[in-house]
């Protein structure tokens, strides 16, 4: 009998600290703490990388129209393309920002260096005129392309 009583006063010794630890776990603990700044860069890296598709993609104030009158209006032909005969299509890649702003505006398909640093140019012009994307309600960065057609009919 003996035994049996000094086993279960050493397993009851055992759970009873085993339960104080468990119940000791705070914000101070350093597993905690970990996790809890895990998460936090997950978020940080998550407001930060553009989306290239969301539930509402953002949109030239005015709509589509509006966008194409803008760029009708204010792109120049560079006069080393028109005198070289350069026609066609400049593509162009930037991320609307949560507030509608320009950003990381970059040639992704080139026509040539003149053609190109316009059309950036533009679309640079155009920060603050977009309505942002949004993904699960809220507004996020998004990833956009536009093609630019220089044409000189």
């Amino acid at each position: 009998m003996q035994k049996l009583t000094s086993t279960n006063t050493i397993f009851g010794t055992v759970f009873a600290c085993f339960l104080t630890l468990a119940s000791c776990a705070t914000d101070e603990d350093p597993l905690v703490r970990v996790q809890e700044e895990e998460t936090t860069a997950t978020r940080e890296l998550n407001t930060s990388q553009a989306y290239a598709y969301v539930e509402e993609m953002p949109a030239f104030k005015g709509g589509e129209a509006a966008l194409l009158g803008f760029l009708g209006q204010h792109i120049r032909y560079p006069e080393a393309a028109q005198k070289a005969g350069i026609e066609g299509l400049t593509v162009v890649s930037f991320v609307v920002e949560t507030d509608g702003s320009v950003t990381s505006v970059q040639t992704i398909k080139s026509l040539s260096t003149e053609t190109d640093q316009e059309a950036a140019r533009v679309v640079k012009l155009t920060s603050g005129s977009w309505t942002p994307g949004k993904q699960d309600g809220e507004p996020v960065r998004v990833q956009y392309t536009l093609p630019v057609k220089f044409s000189m009919k």
